[in-house]
């Protein structure tokens, strides 16, 4: 008898137990609120000494002034997804991803729209959504431009908001 008590005294105490601890929605937004509150204050941290233009990751992108603009501009080593695609020596990206099937979705997207868009692995296996090949640095930037008019909501998947000139090896 008192094992039966015992059982069912467990099995309410677990049964009033195990709900609470569900991870909610609120609990999920604090932490991440949180945790974003956290990064901003150490961005800002002067205690840090972190310089005034933040740390660079390797391979980011550097600002590079084209008639008298500026423009993110990666020196890098490409290969194509596609045998057909040829690479020239200023290419316009405009998304980089992790994983190939996300490179070549929006390469197909982008080819429906019109544009002669193909995929490109870099050495460092990054996947970048190329919509130009052109043999100048002056057209490529010609053609960010002519891009970002055309495409004014577009979201800039990996890169720095803009799209960017990869000049390729």
């Amino acid at each position: 008898m008192i094992k039966k008590i015992l059982f069912v005294a467990i099995v309410l105490s677990g049964s009033i137990l195990l709900p609470s601890c569900k991870p909610t929605e609120k609990n999920y937004k604090a932490a991440y609120d949180a945790a974003l509150a956290k990064r901003q204050a150490e961005e800002h941290d002067a205690d840090l000494n972190l310089p005034a233009a933040g740390f660079t990751r390797i391979g980011d992108p550097e600002k590079k002034e084209i008639n008298g603009k500026q423009y993110d501009y990666l020196f890098l080593r490409l290969s194509p997804l596609n045998a057909d695609a040829e690479i020239k020596p200023y290419n316009v990206a405009v998304a980089v991803y992790k994983m190939p099937t996300n490179c070549e979705a929006q390469v197909k997207d982008l080819q429906a729209a019109g544009y002669k868009a193909f995929g490109a692995k870099a050495t460092d296996d990054r996947y970048y959504v190329v919509v130009a090949s052109l043999s100048s640095l002056e057209e490529a930037a010609d053609e960010v431009d002519k891009y970002m008019s055309k495409n004014k909501e577009a979201v800039y998947v990996g890169l720095k908001g803009t799209p960017t000139i990869l000049q390729c090896r």
